[in-house]
C-alpha cells in the first residue's frame, strides 16, 4: 500500500487558500513567527502545552493517507481545553474578521479533528489568534462536536487524494517522458558526448562543472538533455539560468522539440505586471484581490492546456483570472520539471526563490548559461546603494502619521557630517551599524503606520522607498571585512550609502552546496581560475572542448597598431573606416563592429556617410522589439550591411548569426572596464587575495566581452567567415595565453593592403 504523506498546513493551504496578495504575504519571509509566538506564549499565566505533536492515519482506496502536524497550543485558561493556532501578523487587527485567510482556520479545524479522534473527544473547543509584533492579540473561538470534526476530516482526505492523483498523474506523465526521451538529432556535434557524460556525473556527484564548450558544440542540448535523464522522481527540478531575455529562446526551442516535459518561463515582476503597478497589493492593483482564492484552479487551468508555459501563456491565463502574473508563474513552477529563469532566481537575495533553496523537498539542479556574466552579476546581486535623499523623502511621507522617524533621521544626519570626505567620498574600513540601526528603527516605525493606514497620499510611493531601505539593511547582513567595503559619497546636494561587494563566491558556493548540481557553461570561461575563485572559491571540476568546427573556414586577424585608449580614440577613426570599407569589399554580406561603448560607436558612425553598404546601430535603452528588427535585418538585406554594436551587449551574446547572416566582425579595443576608484579597490583586493590584481579587475572581464565578439561569426559547419581584433595591446603575452584553442592560429595584420590580400586569399580559398 502506497503512504501519502503530507503536513496540517500544507492540506489546509492546499484545499482551503483565500484572500489578496498583500504587504502580509512580501514580509511574511522577513518576520520571525516562531518568535512571535514564543514570546507571546511566554505571557499566559494558566498551563498551556506548546507545540504538541499529532498524526493521523486513514486507508482509502490503495493508498494509506497519513497527516501530520504540531498544534501550537494546547491552553486551559478556565478549566477547558483549548486547541488554539497562533498566526503572527502585520495587518491592523480591526481589519482582520473570520473570513481572513480562510486556510487559518481550516488549518486550526484539522488539528482540533485529529485531537479529537485521536482522543476520543464528545467536543472540542478551538482557538484561532493573530499576534502583532507588539504582541497585541486578537482571537476567535470556535466550538465543534466529534460527529462535526470527523466528517469534516474524512472530506478533507478525500478531496486531498483527488488533488494528490491529479497531480502524480501529471509527474508520472513527465517522468514517463523523460524516460523514452531520446537525444532530439540525428548525430551527435564533436564533443556533445563527453559534455553530456560531465553533466550527468556532475548531477550525480551532487558536484561543480565548469564547462568551457566552444560555439557549435550545442551547449543546450548538451546540458539540458543529460540533466533531464538524471531526473527519476517527482521532486527533482532543472533550473536553467540566463543572463540575458533574448537567450532564454534556446533552451525554450529546444523544450518544445522535445515535447511533453512541463516547463515554466519566469521574467521579471516588471515585465510581467498586468498593472503597471509598484505594489502588489489589492488597494492599488484588482490582480492582487482574490488570488489564493484562484490560484489552485488556475494552475490546474494551464497544465492542462500547456507542456511549455512561456511568459505569453502565464500571461494568457492569468488575465481570464485576473490574478498577477509573475506570482502565478511561481506558483505554475512548483509543478514544472524545467524552470527557465535569469540568474537573480538563484542567486540574487531580493529574489531568490527560497522555496527552491531552503526546502528539503526539492533536488534541484542549475545550469547557468553564458556563465562567463555572472561574476559581475553576482557582484551586483550583493551590492547595494541608498540615497540619504530616500531616506528624507521617506520622513516626509510618514511626518503626519508619526514624529518618532525624524529622531532617526537626525542621527543618520550627525553621522554623515562628522566623515572627512577625500575627493567627495570617504571609504570606510567597517560598516556603519549605527546607521544600519537607524535604518531598521525608521523601517519598524514605517511598518506600523503601514498596518495601521491603509491609504493616505502618496503611499505606493512611501512603500516603495520603505523597499529601498529593507534591501540595504538586507544586503547589510552579508557585510565582511574581507569581501565587501562600505563608501560614503558625497552627490552635490546630496549623499549615497554604498556597500560594495567585491567577491560573492562564497554567497554562490553556499547555494551551490545546498542543490544537485551546478553545471556553470559558456564558450569564455578564461582563464578558469579566474571564474572558479569568483563562484566557487576556487572549487569545482571543469571539461574543456575543442571548437567542433573546421578551422579553414575561419580567419582570425589582430592588429595591434591602434590606440583606443580614451584619449586617442579619436586618431583611430580613419583606421577603423578604413578596415571597415576593404572588409565589406573583400566579400558582399553582412558584417558588425563592436565598440568598447556608445561614444566610441557614434564617433565612427559619424564617419559612415554615403557608403556603398548600409549602416545599421544599436542605441541606449533598446526595446525587445526595436532590437529584433535590427536582427531581422541580417535576414533580409541584400547588399552589404555593417552593424555598429557594444560589445558585452545585447547584441554580442546569446544570438546565432547563422550563414550568411553574418560572415565578419572588427572588436575593437580589449573590453577594459573603465579605470575609476571602485575598480581599482577591486584590483587592490584581486592583488591582496589572488596575487592578480590588474588581471582579475580589467583584463579578463574585457577580454571575455571580445571572445563573445568573435564567437558571433562561426555557428554552424557550413559558416565561413573572418575577425579583426584591433588594439595595441592584442599580442601582448597576457591576452595571448588565454586565448582559446582554436584561436591560436592567428594572422597580425597592420596594413590596409595586407588586410586586403589577407582576405581575397581567404574567401578565394
Amino acid at each position: 500500500m502506497e503512504k501519502i504523506s503530507i503536513g496540517v498546513k500544507e492540506l489546509a493551504f492546499y484545499l482551503f487558500s483565500s484572500g489578496d496578495l498583500t504587504n502580509e504575504f512580501f514580509f511574511n519571509a522577513e518576520d520571525d513567527g516562531k518568535e512571535i509566538q514564543k514570546n507571546y506564549q511566554n505571557t499566559y499565566s494558566f498551563p498551556f502545552e506548546k507545540e504538541h505533536y499529532v498524526k493521523y492515519e486513514m486507508n482509502y482506496e490503495k493508498f494509506s493517507i497519513v497527516l501530520t502536524g504540531y498544534i501550537d497550543g494546547i491552553i486551559n485558561p478556565d478549566g477547558q481545553l483549548i486547541i488554539e493556532e497562533i498566526k503572527s501578523t502585520r495587518e491592523n487587527l480591526d481589519d482582520i474578521d473570520e473570513n481572513y485567510h480562510l486556510e487559518y482556520f481550516n488549518q486550526l479545524k484539522l488539528y482540533m479533528a485529529i485531537y479529537a479522534v485521536n482522543n476520543l473527544l464528545d467536543d472540542v473547543h478551538g482557538r484561532l489568534t493573530y499576534v502583532t509584533k507588539k504582541l497585541k492579540t486578537k482571537y476567535f473561538d470556535y466550538h465543534f462536536t466529534f460527529k462535526e470534526l470527523k466528517k469534516y476530516l474524512d472530506e478533507a482526505i478525500f478531496q486531498y487524494y483527488d488533488i494528490y492523483t491529479y497531480y502524480k498523474n501529471h509527474y508520472s506523465d513527465n517522468l514517463k517522458s523523460i524516460k523514452e526521451l531520446q537525444f532530439p538529432y540525428t548525430n551527435y556535434r564533436y564533443g556533445q558526448q563527453e559534455l553530456m557524460k560531465a553533466v550527468l556525473h556532475t548531477i550525480k556527484n551532487e558536484d561543480i562543472l565548469f564547462g568551457i564548450a566552444p560555439t557549435g558544440i550545442g551547449k543546450t542540448v548538451s546540458t539540458l538533455y543529460p540533466a533531464l535523464k538524471s531526473i527519476t522522481s517527482a521532486n527533482q527540478k532543472i533550473m536553467y539560468l540566463t543572463g540575458k531575455e533574448l537567450v532564454k529562446k534556446e533552451p525554450i526551442k529546444l523544450m518544445e522539440t522535445l515535447e511533453n516535459i512541463t516547463t515554466v518561463e519566469i521574467s521579471s515582476k516588471e515585465k510581467m505586471c498586468a498593472n503597471n503597478c509598484s505594489t502588489c497589493v489589492p488597494e492599488d492593483c484588482p490582480f492582487a484581490k482574490g488570488f489564493f482564492g484562484k490560484i489552485q484552479e488556475a494552475t490546474k487551468d494551464i497544465l492542462n492546456r500547456y507542456k511549455i508555459i512561456t511568459k505569453e501563456k502565464i500571461n494568457e491565463v492569468a488575465y481570464e483570472y485576473k490574478i498577477c502574473p509573475f506570482e502565478f508563474s511561481l506558483h505554475v513552477s512548483y509543478y514544472a520539471m524545467v524552470i527557465i529563469c535569469d540568474y537573480n532566481y538563484a542567486y540574487d537575495p531580493k529574489c531568490r526563490l527560497i522555496r527552491y533553496f531552503d526546502n528539503d523537498s526539492f533536488k534541484l539542479s542549475i545550469l547557468a548559461d553564458e556563465a562567463h556574466n555572472l561574476v559581475h552579476r553576482s557582484k551586483e546581486m550583493y551590492s547595494c546603494d541608498l540615497l540619504y535623499s530616500t531616506i528624507v523623502e521617506l520622513a516626509k511621507y510618514m511626518r503626519k502619521k508619526t514624529k518618532r522617524i525624524e529622531r532617526y533621521v537626525s542621527l543618520i544626519c550627525e553621522n554623515l557630517l562628522n566623515y572627512d570626505y577625500f575627493d567627495d567620498k570617504v571609504l570606510l574600513a567597517d560598516l556603519d551599524y549605527r546607521l544600519i540601526d537607524s535604518l531598521e528603527n525608521i523601517c519598524d516605525v514605517c511598518s506600523q503606520v503601514f498596518e495601521k493606514h491603509k491609504k493616505f497620499p502618496k503611499r505606493i510611493e512611501a512603500l516603495q522607498l520603505f523597499y529601498d531601505l529593507k534591501y540595504f539593511i538586507k544586503i547589510s547582513k552579508y557585510y565582511d571585512n574581507e569581501n565587501y567595503r562600505y563608501l560614503i559619497y558625497k552627490e552635490d546636494d546630496d549623499f549615497k550609502f554604498r556597500i560594495m561587494c567585491l567577491n560573492a563566491s562564497k554567497e554562490i558556493y553556499n547555494t551551490s552546496k545546498k542543490i544537485f548540481g551546478t553545471i556553470f557553461f559558456s564558450a569564455t570561461l578564461y582563464p578558469l581560475d579566474y571564474y572558479q575563485n569568483f563562484l566557487s572559491e576556487g572549487k569545482g571540476e571543469y571539461i574543456n572542448l575543442p571548437s567542433p568546427y573546421d578551422r579553414n573556414n575561419f580567419e582570425f586577424l589582430l592588429c595591434d597598431n591602434l590606440y583606443t585608449n580614451y584619449k586617442n580614440r579619436h586618431n583611430t577613426i580613419s583606421k577603423i573606416v578604413d578596415y571597415i570599407d576593404i572588409i565589406t569589399t573583400s566579400k558582399k554580406g553582412n558584417y558588425i563592429v563592436f565598440f568598447p561603448s556608445y561614444e566610441y560607436l557614434n564617433m565612427v558612425r559619424e564617419k559612415l556617410v554615403n557608403k556603398p553598404y548600409i549602416v545599421v546601430s544599436q542605441e541606449k535603452d533598446m526595446k525587445v522589439s526595436d532590437r529584433e528588427n535590427v536582427i531581422k535585418l541580417f535576414d533580409e538585406c541584400k547588399q552589404s550591411m555593417v552593424g555598429l554594436f557594444v560589445m558585452g551587449g545585447s547584441f554580442s551574446e546569446g544570438i546565432d548569426y547563422i550563414g550568411d547572416k553574418l560572415i565578419g566582425v572588427i572588436v575593437v579595443g580589449t573590453g577594459l572596464p573603465q579605470i575609476n576608484f571602485e575598480n581599482d579597490l577591486l584590483k587592490e583586493y584581486c592583488e591582496n587575495k589572488f596575487n592578480y590584481g590588474f588581471e582579475y579587475a580589467y583584463t579578463y572581464p574585457g577580454f571575455s566581452k571580445v571572445l563573445q565578439a568573435v564567437g558571433r561569426v562561426i555557428r554552424s559547419d557550413e559558416d565561413k567567415g573572418v575577425a579583426i581584433i584591433m588594439d595595441y595591446r592584442i599580442t601582448n603575452e597576457t591576452y595571448l595565453s588565454i586565448l582559446p584553442l582554436h584561436l591560436e592560429k592567428y594572422i597580425k595584420c597592420n596594413s590596409n593592403h595586407q588586410l586586403l590580400n589577407v582576405l581575397k586569399n581567404f574567401w578565394n580559398k
